[in-house]
């Protein structure tokens, strides 16, 4: 569990994303007294399902209908875009008062994994994987820390695994329904 544990500052941050985000959730941890408590923060993870929200996603949906994904082992934070409103619902009904919250579901694949699913849904098979590892690891190492890029390459290469321990209990979409709603709406 690294909830909170980053909002001391001991952590470095490379991307100025990263670190504009931290300072602004300490911001609101410093002024909980002010809010009267009724605050949370919630940190998801990638977005899969119906509300995938990340650019990413209409570059690997191109990809896979063309047969192709990325091939990436890099582990993944992930959360479908249903369970994350449940999250949020709960938190506006107060049940996350006063915490910093990740909100992830329990499966954590690697990225080339994900992506060759998706594409198996899009394609109904046939899919190549494409090593594209070595590209972004160069790329992410090389772009300005004002940018995009170097603030997914930040995630991806901490390469940490996390799980909330407020939301133990919650029932979480399974992986292969929340790619198949996200190839509904990506295929639309």
């Amino acid at each position: 569990y690294e909830e909170e544990a980053h909002l001391s500052g001991r952590r470095s941050y490379r991307s100025h994303h990263s670190k504009t985000k931290a300072e602004g959730e300490r911001l609101v941890v410093r002024s909980s007294a002010e809010l009267g408590g009724r605050w949370a923060i919630l940190r998801p993870g990638l977005v899969v399902g119906r509300h995938a929200y990340h650019t990413e996603w209409r570059v690997v949906a191109a990809m896979a209908r063309r047969g192709l994904y990325p091939r990436a082992g890099w582990k993944l934070n992930l959360v479908a875009g249903l369970d994350l409103g449940r999250i949020m619902v709960m938190a506006s009904k107060g049940v996350l008062d006063g915490k910093w919250v990740h909100a992830t579901a329990p499966y954590n694949p690697a990225y080339g994994e994900l992506a060759e699913m998706l594409c198996k849904i899009l394609r109904r098979g046939g899919c190549r994987g494409l090593p594209v590892a070595p590209l972004i690891s160069l790329a992410g190492r090389l772009s300005p820390p004002s940018s995009g890029l170097s603030a997914a390459w930040e995630g991806l290469s901490w390469g940490y695994v996390f799980r909330s321990r407020y939301l133990e209990g919650v029932r979480w979409m399974g992986l292969e329904d929340a790619l198949e709603d996200m190839a509904a709406s990506l295929s639309t």
